[in-house]
């Protein structure tokens, strides 16, 4: 039996490490992009100022915001998405002057298209942070620590069967593997969720480009033609958010707003 026990145990370990060197390899793929030579110095203009962007953006949908402010925080996208304020983060921008370039018109039209959906389309906006911002940390989270519990249940158990034969709960979770299937399990879901992110990004960009493009053609044409090249910079960035972990892994890379 102990045996076993060593197979399950580095079986479990082998899974985490899959996961996670998976993560690294999709990481470093994001961050290494250089940028396109035209937007490295950025077309500027000092007539649009970010937040005159947003109120214009939501007054042209009719969403109700009270309050627009800047911030020094980070905010992600599906982050901070109150109903009666709306935070343009200085972290996402190259400048905390009211001059824009195309990366960031992107940016703040993003994220308030978000916030428009958020109002206008509740149920498909939660699939969206569910599937491309929670799930994917939840999950890895969640893989760490039954990787954790997994081996430390089974080595306790090479030292110690006699003991956990005593407790009925945990001689059948012992016999039936209960732990190291739902190891197996959450893994798969992750691996599955891993592979389903880059579909729903290029989904969920399809929808934002519907309106952005047609809404910066009619009121921000200088940009237009800028517009379009990050847009198609942005498509080739096939994975969101480095799966919701931006904790763990932080840099200057635009990777789009659903990207970083």
């Amino acid at each position: 039996m102990n045996t076993e026990n060593i197979v399950i145990i580095f079986t479990s370990i082998l899974l985490l490490s899959f996961s996670t060197i998976a993560l690294i390899l999709i990481y470093i793929n994001n961050s290494k992009r250089p940028l396109p030579q035209p937007f490295e110095r950025g077309t500027k203009t000092s007539k649009h100022s970010y937040i005159d962007i947003v109120k214009n953006f939501f007054l042209d949908f009719k969403v109700n915001i009270f309050n627009i402010e800047y911030s020094d925080k980070n905010i992600q996208a599906f982050k901070n998405e109150s109903k009666d304020l709306f935070q343009i983060s200085f972290c996402s921008l190259k400048t905390k002057h009211n001059q824009i370039n195309a990366f960031e018109l992107d940016y703040i039209l993003y994220r308030s298209f978000l916030s428009h959906k958020k109002r206008t389309d509740g149920n498909s906006y939660f699939v969206y942070k569910l599937m491309l911002h929670w799930l994917p940390s939840i999950l890895y989270y969640l893989l760490i620590l039954l990787t954790l519990i997994d081996v430390t249940f089974h080595v306790y158990a090479i030292f110690n069967r006699s003991e956990i034969e005593k407790i009925l709960f945990l001689n059948n979770i012992y016999i039936h593997k209960i732990l190291f299937i739902l190891n197996i399990f959450i893994f798969l879901l992750h691996i599955i969720v891993i592979g389903f992110n880059p579909k729903l990004k290029n989904l969920l960009d399809n929808e934002y480009e519907m309106t952005a493009l047609k809404y910066v053609k009619d009121n921000y044409n200088d940009f237009y033609n800028d517009f379009i090249q990050v847009r198609k910079y942005c498509r080739i960035i096939k994975f969101t958010m480095n799966f919701g972990m931006s904790s763990f892994f932080k840099n200057n890379q635009y990777n789009s707003p659903i990207g970083k």
